[in-house]
């Protein structure tokens, strides 16, 4: 569901996607920051806002999303 909202999702779905930030899974944190991170007018700001970047796994994951996005 998260990779479809990347792709067809809007600003109002984010509230929804940002709760997975925080999910016990790596796999899901990261697909709901593509989502945000894709979809927000902000970008990787959005991110950031909701996380803190400097804890793990955010600290070694936030940037390999980012270099990811722009491939």
């Amino acid at each position: 569901i998260l990779q479809v909202l990347e792709q067809i999702g809007t600003e109002n779905e984010i509230a929804v996607i940002s709760k997975y930030l925080h999910h016990s899974r790596d796999e899901f944190k990261a697909a709901s920051a593509r989502a945000i991170g894709k979809i927000s007018a902000e970008g990787w700001s959005a991110v950031e806002k909701k996380i803190n970047p400097e804890l793990i796994p955010w600290n070694q994951l936030l940037p390999y999303l980012k270099q990811e996005a722009l491939l």
